[in-house]
């Protein structure tokens, strides 16, 4: 039986906790969201455009649905950012698009989607006066796929609170500042709610996301308000583990010693994702990034000081224009002088709007899959060197996953290390384990009685 909605998320958390408060706001409001495609006369696609690839895949999932006869309103990055990719496709069958970015006004935007699912039928087709329609509700003009089943969780027992949206940076190669603009913090009073409500839930796994968490609270030159949010969220009492999302290094930096500090606190997750992007100085310069690489490792010298044994997560962009043999090397040093478990690595692609898209020194496809290739393979060595040294070690871990299938739980200590234990555990549950055996990017573990 059709006449459901789903909901589709592809891209970032900040992207999947905007699309799980407007889950929210429309069960209260009684839509019926839907599980498959079968069910669904409507499709919300939480859409991300970081890359060209995803982007292209965006596009063919709306043209999909809209083949199939589905009405398909279009959250996330590319309605602002891509709006004539929208317009593009406006004839081809019921297409919307609403701004799902501004998360403390997420009812104003579910009572736009309601208007929009009341006022067209199925198999109705867009006129010309719906021009006024998608206008008031984001509009086309200047402005890893997951679904979400039901009114379920997204993955229980985690949930993500945004605290942000948009950046101070001028990435040259981004094209998300475009699509989020300028650094809005939301309020901590209403981030606060939102903790409170998660956990009475039973969700024991919040994700803080942001573009730039480091820089909450800077709006007009303002120092950084991460700590003293963390301290009034880690003072709400119970058993849960916090992740504080993505820092920049230049707004880190800025607070360290108030971050590091905030920190120290059991409910916090020792886990630190601060993305690099590049080895050398050159082309961090050409890329807008404000530091240097060694500006960065003293930066990650600090935290280890503090926390020997958390989980580092930073990325590199292998291929940007311009980068030299010499220039990757001093990516290569990097990632080994500072070993991090973690390492996201993509390969540059050129995004419409940015500065870096007319850059000069283009590389070859094959140079670029190489110099990725050989990253992969030297993170690999690093992760397993990390897990090796957990073997013996015993600690509380939360189980967070389960895998019914191969009969496992993926569970994170509090450093936010990723341990697979046999057996499916209560998720949400704490549980001592120990490490017994290391994988290239996780630990096995065996639960102690």
């Amino acid at each position: 039986m059709r006449g459901g909605v789903l909901q589709e998320i592809y891209g970032c958390t900040a992207s999947a906790g905007e699309a799980e408060v407007l889950r929210e706001h429309l069960l209260r409001r009684g839509v019926r969201l839907v599980e498959g495609e079968e069910e669904a006369d409507w499709v919300i696609i939480h859409t991300c455009i970081v890359i060209e690839h995803t982007e292209r895949r965006m596009v063919r999932r709306i043209r999909e649905h809209l083949e199939r006869g589905r009405g398909v309103i279009v959250a996330g990055c590319l309605p602002k950012a891509r709006g004539e990719v929208l317009t593009g496709l406006k004839g081809e069958g019921r297409l919307y698009a609403v701004d799902t970015h501004e998360v403390p006004e997420m009812e104003r935007v579910a009572e736009e989607v309601l208007k929009i699912l009341r006022t067209r039928s199925p198999g109705e087709m867009p006129e010309s006066g719906d021009a006024a329609l998608t206008e008031e509700v984001g509009g086309f003009e200047g402005v890893e796929r997951g679904v979400f089943a039901g009114g379920a969780s997204s993955a229980p027992p985690r949930g993500i609170i945004p605290i942000s949206t948009g950046c101070l940076g001028g990435c040259t190669y981004c094209i998300i500042r475009i699509a989020r603009g300028r650094l809005r913090s939301f309020p901590e009073d209403y981030i606060v709610r939102r903790m409170k409500r998660l956990l009475a839930e039973g969700r024991r796994e919040i994700y803080l996301t942001s573009q730039d968490t480091a820089a909450y609270g800077t709006e007009g030159g303002a120092s950084s308000a991460l700590p003293a949010l963390l301290r009034r969220l880690t003072a709400i009492p119970g058993r849960y583990f916090i992740r504080v999302g993505m820092m920049n290094p230049w707004t880190a930096t800025t607070a360290l010693v108030e971050i590091l500090d905030a920190f120290t606190d059991d409910h916090i997750y020792k886990f630190f994702h601060i993305p690099v992007q590049s080895g050398s100085d050159e082309v961090l310069q050409r890329m807008g990034r404000p530091y240097t690489a060694g500006e960065f490792v003293s930066l990650v010298e600090k935290i280890k000081e503090r926390f020997p044994w958390c989980v580092l997560s930073t990325d590199i962009i292998v291929g940007f224009p311009g980068e030299s043999e010499e220039d990757f090397e001093k990516s290569v040093e990097l990632v080994e002088r500072v070993k991090p478990p973690v390492l996201n690595i993509t390969r540059f692609s050129p995004r419409p709007s940015t500065p870096a898209a007319r850059f000069e020194g283009a590389l070859p496809g094959w140079k670029v899959k190489e110099r990725s290739r050989r990253l992969t393979e030297l993170h690999r060595g690093i992760s397993r060197e990390f897990m090796e040294g957990w073997v013996g070690r015993t600690f509380k871990a939360l189980a967070v996953e389960l895998d019914r299938r191969r009969g496992t739980t993926l569970m994170r200590s509090a450093e936010y290390l990723p341990v697979v234990v046999e057996g499916v555990l209560a998720p949400g549950e704490f549980y001592e384990v120990e490490v017994v055996e290391a994988a290239d990017f996780y630990v096995k573990g065996r639960l102690l009685r």
